[in-house]
């Protein structure tokens, strides 16, 4: 797998952080997820590195301007995490943090389902959704190693 960003991208207040904290929730359900911290509060904004076999995650929910965003998708890249997924303001700070990534990362924008209302369902899919891509991204050999096996 290419290492890969997937940015839940838009503007404030539209269940991003919390879509993404959904998304940890999720792979650390799944057998022999491994976390670091041990303990995640979801409660909280959700900032963890997350081992899955030899796929390695790290996420990041908090997308308020002017706080860690930026240093953990640093760490996050300095670790070698194979996909990076955060919640991302549409523009400002935030984008910007992503977009210096793309030197080392595929950015992949993405948004959580919106609506006025059902706004935890909404998440909860969205969530769902992001999981199954991330999954269906995994099981799929690079673009060079689609290229030598073509070719």
């Amino acid at each position: 797998m290419k290492k890969t960003v997937i940015a839940i991208s838009g503007a404030g207040n539209l269940g991003k952080s919390n879509t993404v904290k959904r998304i940890a929730h999720l792979l650390m359900q799944q057998p022999g997820a491994m976390c670091t911290p041990s303990i995640l509060d979801f409660d909280q904004d959700v900032k963890a590195i997350i081992s899955r076999g030899t796929l390695t995650i790290g996420i990041e929910s908090q997308d308020d301007p002017g706080l860690r965003q930026a240093d953990s998708l640093n760490e996050f890249s300095r670790k070698g995490c194979d996909l990076i997924i955060c919640a991302c303001r549409a523009m400002g700070s935030t984008y910007d943090a992503v977009t210096l990534l793309k030197k080392n990362y595929t950015v992949i924008w993405a948004t959580n389902y919106r609506g006025d209302s059902h706004h935890e369902l909404l998440n909860q899919r969205s969530a769902e959704d992001i999981v199954k891509m991330m999954e269906m991204m995994a099981a799929q050999p690079d673009e060079k190693e689609m290229k030598v096996a073509v070719g």
